[in-house]
């Protein structure tokens, strides 16, 4: 059995004495407190109760640790304090919200180039036996997260009757926040679906899925798109970066809105009047949503910084930018 040599270790030991009596299985609780027991006969050899300085100093994320396991140390001290708590002894007790933060992701804007490697690598990718038609399938699908700025589940819950090809509008019924939002097309999108249903989905009725799986029996799944979009990558010679690195699907939602604003601000465009139109068109729940990319826009494209940063530098607080976001 590990000595126990902190100040706290009498704490602990009766701690873990009445969790043992409740066969409570704590070989993770064990060692987590073990190491903070260890912790604190290194850092805090003069304190008498846990402080909320020792928690922060603690909980600190250790070069290569998971969430889950910081997570873990986290837990093991807020039973610790609980215990010596109700033992009268005042200690530190963080608040059970109390998370450590995920780092956010760093979307994985696709250039120019890469787009086009990616699209001509979907029309060589080989047939399929259940669906010969499957990359003209794809090429659709791919075209609308790029060039409407779809998530994933709003692209393959479309059915026939939600997208209109002679308006040039689709009709997303349900998507993120429980909104119902209408998104029109470009003319050369609008008319590459018009020759999809035509030749390759040929709806019976309206409620035929838009982006049926090879047997047509239900919609594609995202999983298995994201399993296709793997391949292409692969193929178009772009690398994927690893879980939680990308490029994801979803990132082509964030090089749509990207480009855009690229677009507008090259053409002298007002971002004051446009912006409000980009958050309706991508079903964003607050405008601070949207305004996250006029920060990542100029760190993809450098050219444009000095006139994001000019007109918007003191527009928009920094807090904005804080957050998760998963537009």
């Amino acid at each position: 059995m590990i000595k126990l040599t902190s100040r706290f270790a009498p704490y602990i030991t009766q701690h873990l004495a009445g969790r043992k009596r409740v066969r409570v299985d704590d070989e993770w609780h064990i060692s987590c407190l073990h190491q903070l027991d260890e912790f604190c006969a290194k850092h805090y050899t003069a304190e008498a109760v846990l402080t909320r300085q020792l928690f922060m100093d603690w909980v600190k994320r250790r070069p290569a640790e998971s969430i889950y396991t910081q997570s873990k140390r986290i837990t093991s001290f807020r039973l610790l304090a609980k215990f010596m708590n109700t033992m009268g002894i005042p200690s530190f007790m963080p608040d059970a919200t109390f998370r450590p933060r995920i780092p956010r992701y760093v979307p994985y804007i696709f250039s120019d180039e890469e787009i086009i490697r990616f699209f001509f690598a979907i029309d060589r990718l080989e047939h399929h036996r259940q669906s010969r038609d499957r990359h003209r399938l794809l090429l659709v699908l791919f075209h609308m997260l790029y060039g409407c700025g779809l998530r994933i589940s709003e692209a393959v819950g479309l059915k026939a009757r939600d997208v209109d090809t002679e308006r040039g509008i689709l009709t997303l019924r349900g998507s993120k926040n429980d909104k119902d939002r209408l998104v029109p097309m470009s003319v050369e999108l609008t008319e590459e679906c018009r020759l999809y249903c035509e030749e390759v989905l040929k709806p019976v009725s309206d409620d035929d899925w838009f982006f049926p799986n090879p047997r047509r029996t239900q919609a594609y799944r995202s999983v298995s798109i994201y399993n296709l979009f793997r391949k292409i990558l692969a193929a178009a010679g772009i690398e994927h970066r690893g879980k939680g690195r990308g490029p994801r699907l979803h990132d082509f939602r964030h090089t749509f809105t990207v480009h855009c604003l690229r677009r507008w601000i090259r053409e002298g465009k007002e971002l004051n009047v446009y912006l409000p139109y980009l958050t309706e068109y991508l079903g964003h729940a607050t405008f601070s949503c949207t305004a996250y990319y006029l920060r990542l826009t100029p760190d993809v494209h450098p050219d444009i910084r000095e006139r994001v940063e000019t007109a918007f530098g003191t527009m928009l607080p920094e807090e904005v930018f804080q957050h998760e976001y998963e537009h």
